[in-house]
């Protein structure tokens, strides 16, 4: 979806100085998380995803109707994922970051994660919720939020997409449609 010409300049400009920002920090060797939530439908056609301008989808042969959702965070070149039936909610994503974090400790040196780490995620409600702050604030983390209308920015949705391709490729009929979605998370 694009924004109203009238709001392009300003998110232009939104966008270059997040890019410069994000470049700065993987320069001066900061740990960049990014976080994100997506769903997979195996009764749409396709599963829609952020491509590139010009892409063209992939179809899959479904198999009745699944949907499952998952939240993902980006690190380097580590991915970790958690699947689910029901919709992200600010409960689950405080609780997503706190995961998030103790994979961090087990991934990253101590004073890396303490003073060389921010995390990007969207605009989403539920990531500006109390609870969700009041996490962030007890792990004292840096968060930065990707410019508005700008999913190509967020590391993650580069891999969702990535995903949902391999998996739309896919014949689903007569398949468990969220045994096909680990098989193609397990090949990230």
């Amino acid at each position: 979806m694009r924004p109203p010409r009238s709001m392009r300049a300003g998110l232009d400009d939104d966008r270059i100085i997040f890019k410069k920002l994000i470049s700065k920090l993987k320069q001066a060797k900061y740990t960049i998380v990014y976080i994100d939530e997506c769903s997979f439908n195996s009764s749409a056609l396709p599963l829609y995803t952020w491509m590139k301008r010009g892409e063209l989808p992939s179809k899959i042969i479904r198999d009745g109707f699944h949907r499952y959702n998952a939240i993902a965070a980006q690190w380097h070149d580590y991915v970790y994922f958690e699947l689910k039936e029901e919709m992200s909610t600010e409960v689950y994503f405080a609780e997503f970051i706190r995961k998030v974090y103790k994979e961090l400790k087990n991934t990253i040196s101590k004073s890396q994660l303490s003073k060389r780490t921010v995390v990007v995620f969207d605009n989403a409600r539920i990531h500006k919720t109390e609870r969700v702050r009041q996490t962030i604030k007890d792990y004292d983390l840096i968060v930065f939020t990707i410019p508005p209308y700008s999913p190509e920015m967020n590391r993650i949705e580069h891999t969702f997409g990535k995903l949902k391709k391999a998996i739309s490729c896919r014949n689903l009929s007569g398949k468990n449609f969220l045994h096909v979605i680990k098989e193609e998370i397990a090949r990230l």
